[in-house]
């Protein structure tokens, strides 16, 4: 029989495509040994931008990769993920001017695609998601087949004047969203923002009670924990606290009413 291959060396490419996608170029060093691949330094470039890293696939354990990832974010809504994942994806808008910087490392086991996870820090910049448009957001992230997490999280949010919201910022501590369901789970959010303009990302309903509630500037916001379902199988339970300066509107009787605070 022969050897098993046991090959180093160093790979440097132009101009290449994998399916529907074209990449300008790649390079890294490469080891071989029998069906166990080791790629380090690795440069792939693409018109969305580059990326680096490294990737280990093993029959024993998998695959494991290391990258840093700087694109045009129209490109992860390409990627090949499942259903749901997709779906996700597709509820943010990103253009151009949109960008986006990924420290991402995963690991599948074996050739089982169900024990795919996926970590790591992201920043966003220029994009929207729903209906709220976000100059920058920075979280930490993992995502799995079932699950998506999202801990110390950090958006900065632009006014919206058709619905006459402020804009403002926003922290959480975690966010995590069911990927079957949609359901999402909230702990540690605080900022200073139009509650309505956070809420209707999740759950439109909610936020229309909310807009009765109108400030002349965005009030303190905390929600220590709540859980929002947007299918409206389970049940949306929410403790939001509210502390507003200035003027706060609400409606009695079909006539505007100004509280002071």
């Amino acid at each position: 029989a022969a050897p098993p291959v046991d090959i180093v060396g160093h790979l440097d490419t132009r101009g290449f495509r994998v399916g529907e996608e074209d990449f300008d170029g790649l390079s890294g060093d490469f080891h071989l040994q029998g069906p166990r691949i080791f790629a380090r330094n690795v440069e792939l470039k693409h018109k969305y931008g580059e990326s680096t890293g490294k990737v280990i696939s093993t029959p024993e354990g998998g695959i494991r990769y290391d990258f840093s990832v700087g694109m045009d974010p129209t490109l992860v809504q390409s990627l090949p993920l499942n259903d749901n994942a997709q779906e996700f994806l597709h509820r943010w808008e990103f253009r151009p001017i949109s960008g986006i910087r990924l420290n991402l490392k995963g690991e599948r086991q074996g050739r089982d695609a169900a024990t795919w996870d996926h970590q790591g820090r992201a920043t966003l910049t220029d994009c929207r998601f729903e209906t709220a448009e976000i100059h920058e957001l920075n979280m930490d992230f993992q995502l799995n087949p079932h699950a998506y997490h999202f801990s110390n999280v950090e958006v900065e949010i632009a006014p919206d004047p058709d619905r006459d919201y402020s804009g403002g910022t926003v922290k959480a501590k975690r966010i995590s969203v069911s990927a079957r369901d949609r359901l999402t789970m909230l702990t540690g959010v605080e900022g200073y923002v139009d509650p309505g303009q956070v809420i209707r990302c999740f759950h439109p309903g909610t936020a229309d009670q909310l807009d009765r509630f109108r400030f002349s500037q965005p009030p303190e916001i905390r929600i220590p924990q709540g859980t929002i379902d947007p299918q409206g199988i389970a049940q949306t339970n929410l403790q939001v606290e509210v502390k507003a300066t200035g003027t706060m509107t609400t409606e009695v009787l079909g006539k505007p009413l100004p509280l002071d605070h």
